[in-house]
């Protein structure tokens, strides 16, 4: 079931229409949603940039993963749309709360698309998760860059044969 956004309550007095809107949390939630997908991807690139075992990480190493570059380009993707479908909901909620004062008699006190909010939430969702399985391949590909144990493939420890 779909619930539309309460709409203004019309006070009219001498030729002007003011909205009263009911108390509202949305430019406040949408602020925090924000903030979140901004820590998200914040800390999701300093991992990623951070050094491993001492060692600095080389970028273009780093990057020559096809699935690594292609979850590191649908993380940003997801993540800009996720903070456009946030902050288009919170912007003209705001705007719609701060300027309530019309100066013609026949105007109507419109609603914001806060339902929008929702499924922003739910994309920021799908952007941290992103960005977690950006940072799993980034630490799975520095794995196999700098550790020393992996380069020698004469070790049974990991699985090879030896003729005996």
């Amino acid at each position: 079931m779909l619930v539309q956004a309460p709409a203004g309550t019309i006070v009219s007095e001498n030729g002007v229409v003011t909205c009263s809107y009911p108390k509202d949390h949305i430019v406040l939630l949408g602020a925090l949603s924000i903030v979140a997908l901004f820590a998200a991807v914040g800390f999701s690139l300093a991992s990623l940039f951070a050094r491993y075992k001492g060692n600095a990480v080389n970028l273009n190493l780093l990057l020559k993963c096809s699935k690594l570059k292609a979850f590191f380009g649908i993380a940003w993707l997801v993540s800009f749309v996720a903070l456009a479908l946030t902050l288009w909901p919170m912007v003209s909620e705001n705007h719609l709360l701060n300027h309530n004062i019309y100066h013609t008699t026949d105007a109507a006190c419109p609603t914001a698309k806060t339902g929008m909010i929702g499924g922003a939430g739910m994309i920021s969702f799908c952007a941290s998760s992103m960005w977690f399985i950006v940072f799993m391949l980034s630490q799975n590909r520095k794995t196999d860059i700098y550790d020393e144990e992996y380069e020698s493939h004469d070790d049974e420890s990991i699985g090879s044969f030896h003729n005996a």
